[in-house]
């Protein structure tokens, strides 16, 4: 049984698999270009057929569309060679789940589900300076 997902559901998916580390921002980007890629795709698809149809002139490939097709650059690293953590409120939750014990990432993240991210923000920074 697939669920369908609103906009602001699918992006609290994503900023909780970031912060639980199962995906990374590497991971998202490339799937993001892939969309690209896929457009582009379509795109030259159905320009295809158009000309096969006869209905239509050759749909030129922007530059948008080029630069969609290129292959992914490697993610920025860190200085110690770790993937630089993501971006945004997610992020900041993400990092400060870094330099707290692992032991309490359980609370921070039960806080997060019961209370919201800036609640568990709180909380891990609370936890840092212990």
């Amino acid at each position: 049984m697939e669920q369908t997902l609103t906009p602001g559901q699918a992006l609290w998916v994503v900023e909780r698999l970031l912060a639980e580390q199962r995906i990374t921002g590497k991971d998202v980007r490339q799937y993001l270009d892939d969309l690209g890629r896929e457009i582009t795709d379509l795109e030259r698809r159905i320009a295809e057929l158009r000309q096969i149809e006869g209905t239509a002139a050759p749909v030129r490939t922007s530059a948008a569309a080029r630069k969609a097709n290129r292959k992914p650059r490697a993610a920025p690293r860190g200085s110690q060679g770790v993937a630089v953590r993501p971006r945004g409120i997610a992020g900041t939750l993400a990092v400060l789940l870094g330099t707290i014990p692992a032991a309490e990432h359980a609370a921070i993240r039960a806080i997060r589900a019961d209370r919201g991210i800036r609640a568990a923000i709180k909380a891990a920074k609370a936890a840092a300076t212990k």
